[in-house]
């Protein structure tokens, strides 16, 4: 009966979860793709800030990202968007930013270094030198329009999503430059002109434009390629969503192609366990097994993030000098560095400390609650599994009633999770962190710490401290999520199933149903690699005591052993496991060994570049000074602003020949002095000579 059982549950967990697929998948493919069409004055742009139009800072940014950018903004006309029915007290413009000419991409590729793909799929930098290796000189002639012009101008083509991160890089450089008539409450003269107005809310907010052919493309590769296993387009998921949407894909699309071998050794045990029940060596090596898989999983994965964040690059605006970017909402005191030289927001460790004593408090409250609701769970679950039995009368359905709770338990954590999602978002940015990661990680540790209690304490207490096996099955039944490192055998096979879905809807979601991804640059999935480790050990501990104390192979095969040898040969067999992960982790390198051969030689050539840099006298960059000796001034040579950092440099050098001048004539005058006093001595010594004759 047992096993006619089991056979049942395992055909309606798979059966469930492909008819889930089989509609979702139906439903995409129904979807049709055509979209608005683009308006004559989003042509050529493709990014949208919404600007408070209250206050003078709307046309200082006007100003200066047309002085000091190549860039093309245009305030969208009146529209419903103009029209703020959230805050009609708070009126916004909302402008578009992009380049009408391509020229201003490339050149701002190659003045930021932008990683990018060639026509044979290498990556490298954007410079002057490798222009035709972006370039397809086998264009066919039905190709499209933009290829087309690409090819024959010799321009390089970029994809939307290289543009958006080219377009925030050079907002991202505009300095303040007010003129003498002008006054500010929100910029000072230096300030960062887009970063300071995101700071002070004059931006509200920004985002990028769909682009409907890359979209298009993208759901035809992506979404609709129905081919189980088939490799997601990783690098045009990436240009196109963002350097975060691209390590989230690949990450899923890594952790299903892994599932594949759990899944297929626990349909097997699970074949096995029908015919000879829960308590054989099949579950011990089973859960054991999975523990390895897990280590190797990790470490596989970890090679692949780093491999990924070689070929994507670093991002573009990352602050070269080893100061520390303040995370955009970061709030604290204005003072004046005098060694730096620089204007930076002082929040001590003091004062977040006084707010972990806040925030801290309510996590523990939190979880102290979830303990409570799993204790109390716990109490009515043995209540309904005692009063429910077929000794009492009831038999048949009704022997699927004590399953009730367990199904409402888990129904009580996925809500509850939900909640405290919002609730740690709160308390983090309540907390103040300073830069962006150290706000991520300390996101990451709460939604850990709490997922950890509030998936897996209630099946630590069943292992731990009640020992039934039977009931830790129950309600690993109901927890899906939590399956897989424990003992339930179908998960993997229903983990596959959901990753394959998963994969699919997310991408269907990401391009259809929102707006477009923000453009962060995380160097991958950052802490949750640590957890997801530290899980693993977690998962060797509770599985080896699971099949000491739990599983009956050890009183098998040693029917008198006591529970203080069983205890030992959990600890050496916990030691062994961990000690084969720890090996593992030890004996495979995070980065692979042409990746880090590629990087080696990257440095080389990049501190190679510096170093002439600095040891040849720019002669050129010099020459760039016109002076008016009629007017007195000194102006730069150009059509348009250079960027903040070459003005500061030609300002050094000027200021270095000018301090070299002072001392040139300092000496001289010196050396004159000198011989001023040599000839006045000499006369003095006539002098005195003549009086004595």
């Amino acid at each position: 009966m047992d096993g006619i059982d089991g056979v049942v549950k395992g055909v309606v967990y798979v059966f469930g979860f492909a008819a889930t697929g089989w509609s979702l998948m139906k439903f995409v493919l129904s979807v049709p793709l055509r979209v608005s069409d683009t308006s004559v004055e989003e042509k050529d742009m493709e990014v949208v800030l919404k600007v408070r139009s209250d206050g003078p800072e709307l046309q200082i940014f006007l100003r200066e990202v047309k002085e000091q950018t190549d860039l093309t903004l245009r305030v969208k006309s009146d529209s419903s968007l103009l029209h703020d029915a959230d805050d009609p007290t708070n009126p916004a413009t909302y402008v578009l930013a992009g380049a009408v000419s391509p020229v201003v991409y490339q050149k701002l590729a190659e003045s930021c270094g932008l990683r990018k793909r060639t026509t044979k799929g290498k990556w490298v930098h954007v410079d002057e030198a490798n222009h035709k290796e972006f370039l397809d000189e086998s264009v066919p002639l039905d190709a499209d329009a933009d290829a087309t012009a690409a090819a024959s101008s010799g321009v390089i083509p970029f994809t939307s999503g290289e543009k958006i991160d080219l377009i925030l890089y050079q907002l991202s450089q505009v300095r303040v430059l007010l003129h003498p008539s002008e006054s500010s409450t929100v910029l000072a003269n230096g300030d960062l002109l887009f970063q300071k107005l995101q700071e002070k809310r004059v931006i509200l907010s920004s985002f990028a434009l769909h682009n409907a052919a890359e979209r298009k493309a993208l759901m035809e590769t992506w979404v609709k390629h129905l081919v189980p296993f088939a490799k997601a387009p990783i690098h045009d998921i990436r240009d196109y969503c963002g350097v975060e949407v691209g390590f989230y894909v690949a990450f899923l699309e890594h952790y299903t192609r892994w599932l594949v071998y759990p899944a297929v050794v626990g349909a097997l045990v699970y074949l096995y366990q029908l015919q000879y029940g829960l308590h054989n060596f099949a579950t011990a090596f089973y859960a054991l097994s999975v523990t390895t898989w897990a280590a190797a999983f990790v470490e596989a994965w970890k090679r692949r993030e780093s491999e990924l964040a070689w070929l994507w690059g670093r991002p573009l605006a990352e602050d070269e000098d080893g100061v520390v970017v303040e995370r955009l909402g970061f709030e604290g005191p204005d003072e004046y560095d005098d060694v730096d030289g620089v204007r930076y927001k002082k929040f001590t460790d003091g004062d977040r400390f006084k707010r972990y004593a806040v925030t801290m408090p309510v996590l523990g409250g939190t979880i102290a609650s979830i303990v409570l609701l799993m204790l109390g769970y716990f109490q009515f679950e043995a209540a309904v599994r005692a009063a429910v039995t077929p000794a009492n009368g009831f038999d048949g359905l009704w022997a699927y009633v004590p399953m009730v709770p367990s199904v409402l338990y888990s129904a009580a954590v996925f809500f509850i999770d939900a909640k405290y999602v919002q609730l740690a978002h709160r308390l983090n940015a309540y907390e103040n962190h300073r830069t962006d990661a150290d706000h991520t990680n300390a996101l990451i540790v709460k939604l850990v710490l709490f997922q950890f209690v509030n998936n897996f304490g209630l099946l630590f207490y069943i292992t731990f401290f009640v020992g039934n096996f039977e009931l830790l099955q129950s309600t690993l039944g109901s927890l899906l999520i939590t399956r897989l490192l424990i003992e339930n055998i179908v998960v993997p096979v229903c983990s596959l199933l959901n990753n394959l879905i998963e994969i699919k809807s997310d991408g269907f979601k990401i391009l259809m149903a929102h707006q477009r991804c923000h453009r962060d640059h995380p160097d991958g999935i950052g802490t949750w690699v640590h957890a997801f480790t530290l899980l693993g050990y977690v998962a060797v501990a509770t599985n080896v005591t699971i099949v000491g104390f739990n599983s009956g192979v050890l009183q098998r095969l040693y029917p008198g052993i006591s529970p203080f040898y069983t205890l030992v040969a959990v600890v050496v067999a916990e030691h062994l496991i961990v000690s084969i992960m720890v090996g593992i982790a030890a004996v495979v390198p995070d980065v692979p060994q042409h990746v880090a051969e590629r990087s080696a030689r990257l440095q080389s050539a990049v501190g190679h570049k510096a170093f002439f840099d600095e040891a040849t006298v720019d002669e050129t960059e010099m020459g760039r000074l016109e002076t008016d000796e009629a007017a007195g001034t000194t102006t730069i040579a150009t059509d348009k602003w250079r960027k903040w950092v070459v003005e500061e440099k030609i300002r050094r050098r000027v200021l270095e020949k000018e301090i070299s001048t002072m001392n040139a004539i300092y000496t001289a005058w010196i050396d004159a002095e000198k011989d001023k006093a040599r000839r006045l001595q000499a006369e003095l010594d006539a002098l005195a000579t003549k009086k004595t004759a």
